[in-house]
């Protein structure tokens, strides 16, 4: 009787630190930074003769907030306000540039194909709805001299993705692709030009997370 009782001590014992090591590694919340492109999006600038369409990818930086559960599902939110480009149109004979800045937020939800108990790459499929809210500068070049005015919108979108995360004790590095989709005319227009962003295109995110 002694012999099975220190037996099954010293099991306990083995066991507790293979579990306590689990229970280290999972996770319950990433904070991260990403890298992002959107392409595809186009810039529509119209006058009341004349348009012009233009398409330049949006590229800044952004941080993401996740909260993972049961070890295979998330919810989180994406915000950026760097997201940048840069535009040059011609309408009605005359040379429009554009500088256009825009926030991003997005609510995300995935789905992992493996746990987040042990290290290593976790697969994943995601959705995400937001908005993407641009204002852009829009220089009118004239010989008899330069104009300037704003047009802004806030564009619903909305996002399938897929991509991995490949986890460490400590964090780790996301790699994903999206498609992306969403429309709208400016909501405050230029005295002379009206925009219409249409953001149906393709994203990519890299970046680094940790977890606490």
């Amino acid at each position: 009787m002694k012999r099975i009782i220190l037996l099954l001590i010293a099991l306990t014992l083995a066991s507790s630190p293979v579990w306590a090591q689990q229970r280290k590694k999972e996770p319950k919340n990433k904070f991260g930074a990403i890298h992002y492109t959107h392409s595809g999006g186009s810039y529509t600038l119209q006058s009341s003769t004349d348009s012009s369409s233009v398409t330049e990818p949006l590229i800044g930086a952004g941080f993401f907030y996740e909260r993972v559960f049961q070890s295979r599902f998330s919810a989180g939110l994406k915000y950026s306000g760097f997201l940048e480009r840069s535009l040059t149109q011609t309408v009605d004979g005359t040379s429009v540039t554009t500088v256009e800045k825009t926030a991003m937020t997005t609510l995300d939800f995935k789905a992992y194909f493996k746990d987040h108990l042990q290290n290593g790459m976790k697969p994943f499929l995601g959705v995400a709805f937001g908005t993407y809210t641009p204002a852009s500068t829009v220089t009118t070049l004239a010989a008899t001299g330069n104009t300037e005015g704003n047009t802004t919108a806030s564009v619903p979108i909305t996002s399938l993705s897929a991509g991995f995360d490949y986890v460490l004790d400590f964090g780790g590095v996301r790699a994903e692709v999206g498609s992306v989709s969403g429309k709208r005319r400016d909501l405050s227009g230029h005295d002379t030009y009206s925009a219409n962003y249409q953001f149906d295109g393709t994203s990519i995110a890299i970046g680094v997370f940790s977890f606490f």
